[in-house]
């Protein structure tokens, strides 16, 4: 998730510095970066984020590798010994996992619904929004010139990739991390809990709908809109003043409304990120994708214990009877 941050915090830095490089038209790398078009650019220091992008694609694929061969393995030996609980539960069953309709299992589709429909209301409503304060805005504002705009998730998956090149391959990080692994958790624990199914279909269903539950990564973004609020709104203001940018001095004296930087001196112009309504959906996306599609999550305990009856992991060992876990 560090590597989604970075990338939260370098597109929270582009669009909030947007309208001091309209200002300035400074002939830098940033001024280069951060122009008038909302991307993360093309610099030579972003060769590293692209390739931190692809360490943190490649490691999770490797895990899932991992994991299938492991698991491969463990039904090679489980075959061997004189008591298969997988035959055992399959056997049980029917050879078919059916919904039980009953009990706990309306409570649980209710949740994955819920968390489904959360986060298509936490990407689609704007979840931060730029504001600009100090004597140089209300000069602008005077004139009709304004650099407020609201942001949504749908909209950052598109300035990410708007530059093109490995810039598409980053966006494209972002949009897997963001909506496609967790539509593709949403939708596997929908299956397994709602259509009948042969246990040997549903097993790899629930081994597909554990490893996509690791691409997911709207908590980061829950923690990258306030990170970027508390951190780049106070420093801004000290981007443009008396010192870099003479003027402001006589800007002040007509346009000034008395707002003072955090050493006492006047603002010239400060650029700001503020949540809106759509980050509290984000975060009600975030708190029910915890509690019903996470890896350990309730849910997840509830579809696994469907398909696994014999099994009784830590800490609940010994719980149940003298069930085994082998």
């Amino acid at each position: 998730s560090a590597w989604l941050l970075t990338v939260c915090a370098l597109n929270g830095m582009v669009l909030l510095l947007r309208p001091y490089t309209r200002l300035l038209r400074v002939q830098t790398t940033w001024a280069y970066l951060l122009s008038d078009h909302p991307t993360l650019g093309t610099g030579a220091g972003m060769a590293a984020m692209y390739s931190f992008c692809a360490a943190v694609i490649l490691s999770l694929l490797i895990g899932v590798v991992v994991d299938f061969v492991e698991e491969r393995a463990r039904s090679r030996e489980a075959k061997a010994l004189p008591f298969d609980a997988g035959a055992a539960a399959e056997d049980a069953s029917g050879g078919e996992m059916r919904p039980p309709w009953r009990g706990r299992w309306h409570l649980h589709v209710l949740l994955v619904l819920a968390s489904c429909i959360s986060h298509g209301v936490a990407f689609s409503l704007p979840i931060l929004k730029r504001q600009t304060s100090g004597a140089m805005m209300n000069l602008l504002s005077s004139l009709d010139v304004g650099f407020e705009q609201s942001y949504s998730l749908f909209d950052l998956g598109l300035m990410a990739g708007a530059a093109g090149g490995w810039d598409s391959f980053m966006a494209a990080t972002y949009w897997t991390f963001l909506l496609v692994g967790p539509l593709l958790r949403m939708s596997t624990l929908l299956g397994l809990l709602l259509c009948p199914m042969p246990m040997r279909l549903a097993l790899r269903l629930h081994a597909l709908s554990r490893h996509a539950s690791a691409f997911y990564a709207m908590e980061v973004m829950a923690v990258a809109v306030p990170l970027i609020n508390l951190t780049f709104g106070p420093l801004s203001a000290y981007m443009l003043d008396y010192h870099t940018f003479p003027p402001c001095a006589d800007i002040e004296e007509q346009y000034g409304d008395g707002a003072r930087r955090s050493d006492g001196k006047p603002l010239c112009l400060m650029v700001s990120a503020t949540p809106t309504a759509g980050y509290v959906a984000l975060l009600a996306a975030v708190l029910l994708y915890y509690v019903a599609c996470l890896d350990g999550s309730f849910t997840h305990k509830y579809v696994h214990r469907q398909l696994h009856p014999l099994d009784d992991p830590p800490p609940a060992c010994g719980r149940r009877g003298d069930k085994t876990l082998l």
